[in-house]
């Protein structure tokens, strides 16, 4: 959308900036040549600095800074925590766009536990993805998953689904990559999935 906004500034500019040159520059080549060069790459240089400051500065308050620790470093300063999971029943949903399968594991009869995303990819493929027991390592402090081993068996009874089964894409999109949804599983998927 900033770009938008930059051609056609720059391009409503090129009139006025060639009527005004055109009084000082009689070389017509040499009056092209500026025209072109000030509209089509002062004028956005300027106009991107000064939206891009005025934006950080209107919406830095906003912003929250969150530096990304990685699982050494949270395991030395006390930050990591390890949770397991028995899993009941698992719903997949096969890969939409490029995000990755999306996992939706009961972790009890309230709670659904969430994962997606491509990095499952070599969990799966070492055959003991989904499996009935996972533990998962985060960071306390952040929120962040490290990730997370398999401990229990494989779990060949899953509930496959493709991606065009998805009806509430608004639903999909506010998931993350790993999260806790306060639901149980049947009214995630049909949140999800409608009836299917």
């Amino acid at each position: 959308m900033r770009i938008l906004i930059l051609a056609i500034v720059s391009t409503i500019l090129l009139i006025p900036l060639s009527i005004t040159l055109d009084r000082y520059i009689s070389n017509q080549v040499l009056l092209l040549f500026l025209v072109f060069s000030i509209g089509y790459i002062v004028t956005p240089l300027v106009l991107g600095a000064v939206f891009g400051a005025i934006t950080d500065f209107v919406l830095s308050p906003f912003r929250k800074e969150t530096e990304f620790i990685d699982m050494q470093e949270a395991l030395f300063l006390g930050d990591l925590e390890v949770y397991d999971y028995r899993i009941r029943r698992i719903v997949k949903v096969e890969q939409y766009d490029v995000e990755g399968n999306l996992y939706l594991l009961e972790i009890s009869e309230d709670k659904t536990l969430c994962i997606i995303g491509q990095y499952l990819y070599p969990f799966e493929e070492n055959l003991l993805f989904p499996s009935t027991k996972l533990r998962v390592f985060m960071n306390k402090n952040t929120g962040n998953c490290y990730g997370f081993q398999c401990l229990g068996e494989k779990v060949t009874d899953i509930n496959n689904f493709e991606s065009h089964d998805i009806l509430n894409f608004e639903f999909y999109e506010s998931l993350d990559g790993y999260q806790i949804i306060e639901m149980p599983i049947k009214e995630v998927k049909s949140k999800l999935l409608g009836n299917a």
